[in-house]
C-alpha cells in the first residue's frame, strides 16, 4: 500500500475488472460465479483417470482483480502455524509463523469478539466478520463460522476493492484488466521487466506483445496455474518440459509446476423443514426470487445477501477411538505426520446452509462438505506451448491416486 503511494506500479490482470459488480460484493452470490457462464475462471482441465471413475477433474481458478479472493467461498480460516514452520523448515529463512501469522494481523480487521488466546488483527483492510444472518441451521449445528465479510456493510472483502480498487484514483497505479503475461524479460540473471498481451488480440497472428520494463521490481503472482506457467515460458523450469515446448532454458528449476495439492469436497444434501434459513434462493434462483433479499441488503448489508451460507466448520483429528477405526493403513501417514503436529487437522467438515445441486425443485436443504485437509495425491501445472498464453496448460491433480 505504502509502495503505490511513493512508486508507478502496473497491475498486469488477466480477467475483467471486479469493482462494485454484485456477484462479487455481495457474499452470498459466490456460488452463481461457478454455475453461470462466466469469464472470471479459468478452467483447467485433467485427464481421465481411473481414481475418478473415469471422469477428467475439472479445477476453476479465479481470473478477475482480486483472483481467489473476489470469486472464493468467502471463508477465513488460517493455515496451521506448523504449515508455516514447514516452508522454513525447507530452508526458507523468514517463512516460518513467527514472521507470517503477524503479516495476516496487519491485512485483517477482525470483526470478531476476540477471547483469551486469540491472536487476530484490528486495523488491516480485509474485514473479518460473521455474516449478516443468523441463520437458525448453522445456530442448531455449532457456533458460526468466520468469513471474508465486512460487517458494516455486508460486502465481501476482498483484495480487489481493499488495496486496488481504493486507490484507484493514485496517478501512480495503472490497472491493465484483460491483459496477460506472456514471459519475464530477464536481463543478467535479474527480472527487469514483462512482456504481455491483450485479450483483445489473443487471435491475432502473430500476437501484438507489448513489455513494461521495471526500475526496482516484478512481483509475479498469478496462483497456483498463472506463475508457473509464466515462469516456464520465461525459461525457468525444467529442462525436459521447456525443450518440449521450443524454450531456451535460464534456470534449472525443475520444481517449477510440480507438487500441485489439492482439496477436493464432496457435499451430501439433506432435506430442511420449510421455516430453515437457507441462501438456495441467492445460489440457483431469478433474479425475482433473489429481489427480497437484495432490496433488504441494499438497505441496511444484512439478511441472507450477505450471508455465504457456510455457517458452521470443524477442524478435526481422530482420538484413539478414531485411529483404531481408520485401520493400521492409516498408522504410518499419522505416526510420521500428524501425531507430533497438533495443530494440524485431519480433515474439515462445514455445514452449507443451501442446496449446490442441479434439482432446481429443491429449495429448501442444506449441504455438509468434508474434504482431508493434506492429500497425498501430488499433481503437475506445466505449459504446453512457449509462445501462446493461452493455451492450454499440461494439467494433472492426480486426484485421488494415493490417499
Amino acid at each position: 500500500m505504502k509502495s503505490i503511494q511513493n512508486d508507478s506500479v502496473k497491475l498486469i490482470e488477466a480477467g475483467p475488472h471486479t469493482r462494485e459488480l454484485q456477484d462479487h460484493v455481495q457474499p452470498a452470490r459466490f456460488f452463481r460465479n461457478l454455475s453461470l457462464p462466466k469469464d472470471t475462471y479459468s478452467h483447467h482441465v485433467g485427464p481421465f483417470s481411473e481414481a475418478l471413475g473415469g471422469r477428467a477433474a475439472i479445477v476453476p481458478s479465479g481470473r478477475c482483480v482480486g483472483g481467489g479472493s473476489s470469486v472464493n467461498f468467502v471463508m477465513y480460516t488460517r493455515a496451521a502455524a506448523s504449515d508455516y514452520d514447514d516452508w522454513e523448515k525447507l530452508g526458507n529463512p523468514g517463512w516460518g509463523s513467527d514472521s507470517l501469522i503477524p503479516l495476516s494481523n496487519k491485512a485483517e480487521t477482525y470483526q470478531v469478539d476476540q477471547g483469551p488466546g486469540i491472536n487476530h488483527g484490528t486495523n488491516g483492510p480485509i474485514k473479518v466478520s460473521h455474516s449478516g444472518l443468523d441463520g437458525n441451521t448453522g445456530r442448531e449445528f455449532l457456533e458460526k463460522w468466520h468469513r471474508y465479510v465486512d460487517a458494516d456493510s455486508g460486502k465481501r472483502s476482498d483484495a480487489a476493492h481493499h488495496y486496488i480498487y481504493c486507490q484507484e484514483e493514485n496517478k501512480n497505479l495503472q490497472i491493465l484488466a484483460r491483459h496477460r503475461v506472456l514471459r519475464l524479460i530477464i536481463q543478467n540473471g535479474r527480472a527487469v521487466g514483462v512482456e504481455y498481451v491483450s485479450e483483445e488480440d489473443r487471435r491475432s497472428s502473430p500476437l501484438k506483445i507489448s513489455k513494461a520494463f521495471a526500475s526496482r521490481l516484478v512481483v509475479l503472482s498469478a496462483g497456483s496455474f498463472g506463475s508457473p506457467a509464466i515462469l516456464e515460458r520465461s525459461g525457468i523450469g525444467s529442462k525436459e518440459v521447456l525443450s518440449k515446448c521450443n524454450i531456451e532454458q535460464i534456470v534449472d528449476l525443475p520444481g517449477v509446476g510440480e507438487n500441485y495439492n489439492d482439496h477436493n469436497i464432496v457435499f451430501p444434501s439433506y432435506l430442511t423443514t420449510d421455516e430453515a434459513d437457507t441462501v438456495t434462493d441467492i445460489f440457483q434462483g431469478t433474479e425475482e426470487e433473489i429481489e427480497p433479499h437484495l432490496t433488504q441488503w441494499l438497505a441496511d448489508g444484512k439478511g441472507i445477501m450477505a450471508s455465504n451460507g457456510i455457517d458452521a466448520g470443524i477442524k478435526m483429528r481422530p482420538n484413539a477411538k478414531d485411529l483404531a477405526e481408520l485401520g493400521e493403513s492409516f498408522t504410518p501417514l499419522w505416526n510420521s505426520f500428524f501425531a507430533n503436529n497438533p495443530d494440524k487437522p485431519v480433515m474439515w467438515m462445514g455445514l452449507v446452509s443451501g442446496y449446490l445441486g442441479a434439482d432446481k425443485s429443491i429449495k429448501k436443504a442444506f449441504c455438509m462438505g468434508y474434504y482431508t485437509e493434506y492429500p497425498k495425491a501430488i499433481g503437475h501445472v506445466h505449459v504446453r506451448s512457449g509462445t501462446d498464453p493461452y493455451a492450454p496448460l499440461d494439467f494433472n491433480p492426480r486426484y485421488l491416486e494415493q490417499y
